[in-house]
Formats: C-alpha cells, structure tokens, sequence
C-alpha cells in the first residue's frame, strides 16, 4: 500500500539505494493525520562489512547514513502537507535507538518507559551489539512518532 519510491545507483537498476513507500494514516491516532513510514531502506550495494561498519539486524548491505536527512526530509514532506506527524515501526533495537536520538519517540508512554529501560540495560554495548542481543524477544516493535503539528504537540 502507499506510494513508493526506488532509487538504483546504475542504470541496469541492479544497485538500490533507496526504497520508501509511504502512506496517509488516519486510523493509528484517531483525529490525526500522519505520513506512515511503510518501508524504509537506505543501503550502500557497493560497499562491504568491515570492523567499522558492522552488519546490523536486517541488513544485506551497509547502511547510507542518510535517516536523519530522510527524516528532515519526511518532516518538510508533512509541513508541507498539513499533516500532524510522521509515524512508523522500526523493525529492530538500532533502528529505533537511532530514531530516537533523531526526536522520535514511541507512541504508548508505556512503550516508550520501556524501550528507555532496554537502552540502559544495554549501556556500554555498541549500537551493533545491543541490536544483536535485542533481537530475538527484548526489542518488540511499535509505533513511534514524530510530532509536527501544534494540535498534535499540544494532545
């Protein structure tokens, strides 16, 4: 569902870059209207693994390092069209943990004491290690937010 968006880095279309599909959402958060992250992929094909750039849960490739200009991006895309937030599950401990460095935050207050509990737990772990340890029961997904409208901040 949604609208979607693929970016290859060749013309054989052989190299994705970028994959997004987005959404409305009126259903999540009754009374507001958020632009759903359905899918989220930013990943370099060209490059490789290394002891610095270790592979994370979900990944074939190496990461872009792009999700704070995508959110930013995502964020002007719903100031753009009066919608209340951006919205969207992350998949995996790093990609929640990175999102909310960027300002998101889990929608149920509940969730969100939680998941601040997990990151103290895995104090003194890489990023790369705690997505491992998280990945089989500790890291559960839900809806996280990112507030854009006065209405939405103010609820």
């Amino acid at each position: 569902s949604g609208d979607q968006l693929k970016i290859f880095g060749d013309s054989a279309k052989k190299e994705l870059l970028v994959e997004m599909c987005l959404d409305r959402d009126r259903r999540t958060i009754p009374g507001f209207e958020m632009l759903r992250i359905e899918w989220l992929l930013l990943q370099n094909p060209r490059a490789s693994f290394s002891d610095e750039k270790k592979r994370l849960p979900g990944q074939n490739h190496p990461g872009l390092g792009l999700l704070t200009e995508v959110i930013g991006l995502l964020v002007m895309v719903c100031q753009r069209l009066n919608l209340d937030g951006l919205l969207y599950v992350p998949s995996h401990y790093h990609l929640a943990r990175i999102s909310a460095q960027r300002g998101l935050r889990f929608l149920d207050p509940d969730v969100q004491k939680r998941f601040e509990e997990l990151v103290a737990l895995m104090k003194g772990l890489s990023l790369e290690q705690a997505s491992w340890e998280t990945e089989h029961g500790a890291f559960q997904p839900h809806p996280m937010v990112y507030p854009i409208s006065e209405r939405f901040l103010s609820r």
